[in-house]
């Protein structure tokens, strides 16, 4: 099996009550995601390079907003996909710049 088979979605459920993502890819493992986890993992430049900074620096202090970031979907519009590639979440506190790959989430699992 080819790494793109491995990083391709077969299913991908959002339980809004379990506070989780279910995916289910094609080379029959499943990962589960907690959205606090993935929240606190955006991909977007802003919170990688806050990421970055504090693991650089012992006694940075990262955002508030990043720091204290809560795993809540807009029930509204929790998610979607971007391309056959990817998932942008819709988080509650109005942040929406990250796209998950599905290599980056299939890294992340």
């Amino acid at each position: 099996m080819t790494t793109d088979q491995k990083q391709t979605p077969l299913d991908i459920a959002i339980d809004l009550k379990q506070s989780e993502v279910r995916i289910k890819w094609q080379d029959g493992h499943t990962s589960v995601y907690a959205l606090d986890f993935l929240r606190k993992n955006c991909p977007c430049a802003l919170c990688e390079e806050e990421r970055k900074k504090a693991e650089a620096t012992p006694m940075y202090v990262m955002s508030p907003d990043l720091a204290n970031a809560l795993g809540e979907l807009d029930p509204s519009r929790p998610a979607e996909k971007v391309g056959q590639y990817a998932l942008q979440f819709f988080w509650t506190d109005g942040h929406r710049s990250g796209i998950y790959t599905y290599a980056y989430l299939r890294q992340l699992g």
